[in-house]
């Protein structure tokens, strides 16, 4: 079986200025279907998968997000 390629995941809820980057991982199913139920009740939630962990925190924080590692934002 072929080994799965890691990557980090990047969750920002819109609304409340906030973000978590959770990795590295193989399987963001979980995640992205729990962001899409969160839409459906009318959050502005989003999540995106990325190769550079560093790069997505230093880019959200840059427009004014709050970094929350650990934090189950969904």
């Amino acid at each position: 079986m072929k080994n799965k390629e890691q990557f980090f995941l990047t969750i920002i809820d819109e609304d409340k200025k906030i973000f978590t980057v959770k990795g590295p991982m193989t399987d963001d199913t979980l995640e992205t279907n729990k962001t899409a139920e969160e839409q459906e009740k009318g959050r502005n939630v989003r999540c995106y998968s990325t190769g550079d962990k560093q790069g997505s925190i230093d880019m959200h924080e840059k427009d004014g997000f709050v970094y929350r590692p650990d934090d189950d934002i969904l």
